[in-house]
């Protein structure tokens, strides 16, 4: 049992080494904690934005089925890591506004964002021009192609 000996060095070398592993500890955390902030936006944001864009398309089946003509839908909003959708608007009212021709939503860490279709559809709900707010969870959303006021537009409603 040669050598195991303790001596003052061993222990003098401790504090130092608490030191060195708190200082690599305090600089590579909020470097890692930085990264997993924007990689969680960035999925969810990936996320919304692909379930916004599959609703858009199906908003343009609809319309071009012609009056009367209606699809069911499983629209999911879902977060990754400490990123979360707030909320995500469908259409608007009918009065001149420009958010009856767009879908925008709202990521914490990222702020507001929109898509809508070109050429731009009409879209409110049957409670004409109430915005529909939709937050975190999976819903089933009835579109219909509609007449409102001699406009052609895409009723999207919560089923």
């Amino acid at each position: 049992m040669r050598g195991l000996s303790a001596s003052n060095l061993g222990v003098a070398d401790l504090p130092m080494g608490i030191i060195i592993a708190a200082v690599i500890t305090s600089v590579a955390v909020p470097a890692f904690w930085s990264a997993y902030q924007s990689l969680s936006v960035n999925m969810t944001l990936e996320a919304i934005e692909e379930e916004i864009s599959d609703m858009l398309q199906m908003v343009r089946a609809v319309m071009d089925g012609g009056v009367g003509s209606n699809m069911e839908m499983k629209f999911e909003v879902r977060h990754w890591g400490s990123a979360t959708v707030e909320r995500v608007e469908i259409g608007g009212p009918l009065n001149g506004s420009s958010e009856r021709f767009m879908v925008s939503y709202s990521i914490t860490g990222y702020g507001k964002g929109f898509l809508c279709l070109d050429p731009p559809v009409q879209m409110t709900c049957t409670d004409l021009g109430q915005i529909n707010v939709i937050g975190d969870g999976t819903y089933h959303l009835k579109l219909k192609h509609d007449v409102i006021e001699m406009v052609h537009v895409c009723s999207v409603d919560l089923k």
